[in-house]
């Protein structure tokens, strides 16, 4: 039978067997819009950071293309780039009119994703960097030519 508490009451519902009450999803519902929250909140503090991660594709820098500053892929992280220096300077100069703007139309999800992206790219090309400066480093230096 059912508890008289538990009928009518929203989001609850009534298992049947015992009278417990069990969520129908408000709680999956809270769960998700405090994720967002947070998610929201992380990425406001990346894009605040002092310096933004530099938004470019992993790319060949000699060779065949090394030619690639002119293509496409150049130009949608360049404008990329722009496009994250304005939305700083924005939540800067107007952070709830910018915050609202952000969240009413989803575009923050965009940002967030292209923030992590730059973020990942740039630990790998420092990792390569610092990894071919220590075999640079770890040469055995030649003798003077003459000598």
């Amino acid at each position: 039978s059912a508890s008289a508490s538990a009928i009518g009451s929203p989001g609850c519902s009534n298992d049947g067997k015992t009278g417990n009450r069990k969520s129908t999803g408000t709680t999956a519902a809270l769960a998700e819009d405090e994720k967002d929250s947070a998610d929201f909140n992380n990425f406001l503090a990346a894009l605040m950071r002092p310096e933004l991660p530099s938004c470019r594709p992993n790319f060949m820098s000699a060779g065949y293309a090394n030619h690639m500053k002119t293509q496409p892929i150049w130009r949608h992280y360049a404008s990329l780039k722009e496009e994250l220096e304005e939305l700083r300077t924005r939540l800067r100069v107007a952070p709830e009119i910018t915050k609202a703007n952000l969240r009413a139309d989803d575009s923050w999800h965009y940002y967030a994703v292209a923030l992590r992206q730059a973020e990942k790219n740039d630990a790998l090309i420092r990792k390569e960097q610092k990894k071919r400066a220590s075999s640079v480093l770890q040469q055995p230096s030649l003798p003077p030519i003459g000598h």
